[in-house]
């Protein structure tokens, strides 16, 4: 058996990775049509060919968009490897998994959330070799968390291979945000992870009626399925579009007035403190602290306040977890994530 696949460029280099000895969770895709479900199968599949008795899982939120979209991508990845499946794979679908010829498997993991299970702890006794989350905006950090722990657990020790995720998704707000697509973007994103971004256009076999049809779709689904844009708001209901966002920093042409400063305070180390200064309606000027101490935010604040002539009335500061402090220190307003600006009592009236 001699399979043969050929990788695209991006695919390429998310497969490097998953042969090297540094790299142990890797994110691919960012965009439709970048190749992401038969980069999986290969990587899967390919390795579970290799390495006899070893395990493996494919997780998706539902089970049933696993049997419904990858198994028929799985059987097409066997066709272009020129390997034929039905002799070298069965399926059982009682238990949702693959077992090869060589005695590996290939499980299908449901990741739905259970009202019995809310913390996934059924996944707390699993053991695999490597594993692939595909869909991994749909699926809960939770699960991500637990079932990332069952790899590395099965005869990685025995044929030396490395403990290896492939995560693969769209652009979204979730896990992938906060944990590949940010870090990479500041520079930070720790050695064992790898953001590997793949669009429609770097796909050779996409037809150009795909292309176009990724190009008719509404602006926001374009800018995220098309053009890989991860920041752009995937919420149609978002109180504030995202282009509107990104025109505070340019818009020197609004309408100036009182000078306000408005803060959003950050716990040690869990996010970044930011500290906005507004004449009217326009931004004046704006600083991001990755650390900073309740003292270090004041001190700015109090120095904005003397050298902008802004009123301790027209500071605003969450108050929520350490921006009490703020709020205690300054004696300035304060506001609380996800309060509502009508007194409950009146707001049926």
């Amino acid at each position: 058996m001699v399979p043969e696949f050929k990788l695209q460029d991006r695919q390429t280099a998310a497969a490097e990775y998953w042969v090297d000895n540094i790299t142990e969770e890797i994110l691919f895709g960012g965009a439709k049509g970048g190749g992401k479900s038969y980069l999986g199968c290969f990587l899967i599949f390919g390795d579970a060919l290799i390495y006899p008795e070893t395990t493996y899982f494919i997780a998706r939120r539902d089970l049933n968009d696993l049997i419904k979209y990858t198994y028929p991508s799985i059987v097409e990845v066997f066709n272009l490897m020129g390997i034929s499946f039905q002799d070298y794979v069965t399926f059982n679908g009682q238990h949702s998994y693959f077992r090869l010829y060589n005695g590996s498997k290939v499980f299908f993991i449901d990741c739905k959330k259970l009202p019995s299970d809310p913390e996934f702890q059924r996944f707390g006794s699993l053991q695999f070799t490597r594993g692939w989350f595909e869909e991994i905006g749909q699926i809960d950090s939770m699960a991500i968390i637990n079932l990332a722990a069952a790899v590395g657990r099965w005869k990685n020790v025995e044929y030396g291979l490395k403990r290896k995720i492939l995560m693969t998704c769209n652009p979204n707000k979730g896990y992938a945000y906060n944990n590949f697509y940010l870090p990479a973007k500041s520079g930070a994103l720790p050695e064992f992870r790898k953001f590997v971004r793949a669009l429609p256009t770097d796909n050779a076999y996409l037809s150009e009626d795909y292309l176009r049809a990724l190009g008719r779709l509404p602006r926001n689904e374009r800018e995220r399925l098309m053009l890989g844009n991860w920041e752009y708001d995937d919420d149609p209901t978002a109180l504030i579009d995202y282009e509107r966002i990104n025109d505070l920093f340019s818009n020197d042409f609004a309408a100036t007035g009182t000078k306000r400063i408005v803060a959003d305070i950050a716990r040690y180390g869990s996010d970044r403190a930011i500290i906005t200064l507004w004449d009217g309606m326009r931004l004046v000027k704006y600083i991001a602290l990755n650390i900073s101490s309740t003292e270090d935010i004041k001190n700015i604040i109090n120095a904005w306040r003397s050298q902008y002539q802004v009123n301790i009335s027209d500071v605003l500061v969450d108050e929520d977890g350490v921006g009490g402090g703020v709020v205690d220190g300054l004696r300035c307003k304060g506001f609380l994530n996800n309060s509502k600006p009508v007194n409950p009592v009146y707001q049926n009236l």
